[in-house]
Formats: C-alpha cells, sequence, structure tokens
C-alpha cells in the first residue's frame, strides 16, 4: 500500500516554511467566576437580602403577635398562606447560600 497523506495537513513545502511550526499550548485554567455569572451572582445576593428583610420586618410580626391564630379563627386559609409564604421565603433565604 501506498503512503497516502492526507489533503487537510498542513506540508511545510506548500506554505513554503522551512520549519515545522509546533502547536499553540491553550491554557484551560477556570477558576472562579466572571462575564454573566456577575449578575446571576447579584440576583442571589438581591434575593437573599430581600427574602431575609421581609421575613423580618412582614412575617416574623404576624407569628409573633398571634395575628396567625385570629386568621385561622377566621378563615384556615389566610394561615395557610401564611405559612406558605414564610416556607417560600426561608427557602429564598437558604437557597442562595447554598
Amino acid at each position: 500500500m501506498s503512503n497516502v497523506e492526507n489533503d487537510l495537513a498542513i506540508k511545510p513545502e506548500d506554505t513554503g516554511a522551512t520549519e515545522i511550526l509546533q502547536p499553540i499550548e491553550e491554557k484551560a485554567k477556570l477558576y472562579g467566576f466572571g462575564g454573566w455569572l456577575y449578575l446571576v451572582a447579584l440576583g442571589f445576593l438581591l434575593t437573599f437580602g430581600s427574602s431575609l428583610i421581609y421575613l423580618i420586618d412582614t412575617i416574623l410580626p404576624i407569628y409573633q403577635n398571634g395575628l396567625l391564630s385570629e386568621l385561622h379563627e377566621e378563615n384556615w386559609k389566610y394561615s395557610l398562606v401564611i405559612i406558605y409564604e414564610t416556607v417560600i421565603n426561608i427557602f429564598f433565604v437558604i437557597f442562595p447560600v447554598f
């Protein structure tokens, strides 16, 4: 079988170069974050802060003042909504930390 060279291979005699160039080494070090990930990080920080402030300023007084039991006596659906909001906002405070 004859020695057939690849048509796509660069031949030094075709380019006029007298020496063969070594391939450029690419640095594939990934570290930190940058670019669009700054916006994601900013979103996590804003979510964490706003949910924490909402829990402290709005939800916590409902539990401390006994308003939740009054809402439950009036209509149990109100207390269910308050508990649901509490769980979701606690998730929004814990999730960005991870």
